[in-house]
């Protein structure tokens, strides 16, 4: 039985590079094209579970662009084995999904020095931290079958893993770690417009709309549509905890860091809370949290 569990994985493994190559023939084609024609592709280049899914699949299955979707562009990210003092050890490498587009975006479009728009997207920090917690649970919580047995780990036992185990700082320095570095974006050298919850930023030739994840579908779609100069633009809801069926342990999990108010000051008073949401803002969310009534997109 293990061979043939080693063997099956073996097959999977080799699939899911096959599906890679595949797709990047197919990108860098349509990219070469684009290019040729004068035109920019975009790239959704955002930190894990903050709602990127949703517009990254809006854009992917036009015609009249190119969309590559993006978590990190720093190749030593892609195997886990950053060695600067923001990342903590034991960082999984799956947190950032070694995916064509990221190699793509690093070496044909970034190192090619070539002309792109960026869209981020910033959605509440614990809510960002939960799910990627809820995705990643087998590594945090060291058994491969945690999703299974989520529901009978006791909710506070769930909450030490993730209080203890989770790289909290990703989210909180992810503008730092990436695009400060690859595209020389500072986010926070410009404010933000809370009023509107967008903003567009520049440099050199790169172009990035940052915006919140909890804005309106319709206004993202209209913001997005705006920046990218196209029409009719449809952002829809995807990667949910609940079309993943395990939401009843992360409700708990939810609940349970209202007896937690340090961790949830310590997010909220983050450099990056601090930027992307105001005062009265950033207290409705602790409340929120506070009260243990925190449903948030996946």
């Amino acid at each position: 039985m293990k061979l043939l569990a080693a063997i099956g994985a073996q097959i999977k493994r080799a699939e899911k590079s096959l599906t890679w190559w595949r797709h990047t023939v197919r990108d860098r084609r349509r990219m070469h094209a684009i290019y040729s024609a004068g035109g920019t592709p975009v790239v959704v280049y955002s930190m894990t579970k903050s709602g990127s899914m949703a517009i990254y699949r809006a854009l992917h299955k036009r015609s009249d662009t190119l969309a590559l979707k993006a978590h990190s562009l720093d190749p030593a990210a892609w195997k886990g084995n950053r060695t600067d003092s923001l990342w903590k050890p034991g960082v999984r490498a799956q947190m950032f999904d070694l995916t064509h587009s990221n190699r793509m975006v690093r070496f044909e479009i970034i190192d090619a020095h070539r002309p792109c728009k960026f869209i981020a997207l910033v959605r509440d920090p614990i809510a960002t931290a939960v799910s990627g917690f809820h995705y990643n649970l087998p590594s945090f919580a060291s058994d491969a079958q945690a999703h299974e047995r989520a529901d009978e780990t006791p909710v506070q036992v769930m909450a030490q893993h993730f209080l203890e185990r989770y790289p909290h700082h990703l989210t909180t320095e992810w503008f730092d770690l990436e695009p400060k570095v690859i595209l020389g974006i500072d986010v926070y050298a410009t404010l933000f417009d809370h009023e509107t919850g967008y903003t567009v930023l520049r440099q050199g030739s790169n172009e990035m709309l940052v915006l919140r994840a909890e804005l309106n579908d319709e206004v993202k779609g209209r913001v997005v549509g705006d920046f990218l100069q196209l029409a009719d633009v449809r952002i829809g809801r995807v990667n949910t905890a609940h079309e993943r069926g395990r939401t009843s342990w992360t409700e708990s999990l939810k609940r349970q860091l209202a007896s937690h108010p340090q961790y949830i000051d310590s997010m909220l008073n983050s450099e990056y809370a601090l930027h992307f949401w105001s005062h009265v803002e950033r207290a409705a969310m602790r409340a929120r949290w506070l009260g243990g009534d925190t449903l948030g997109r996946s």
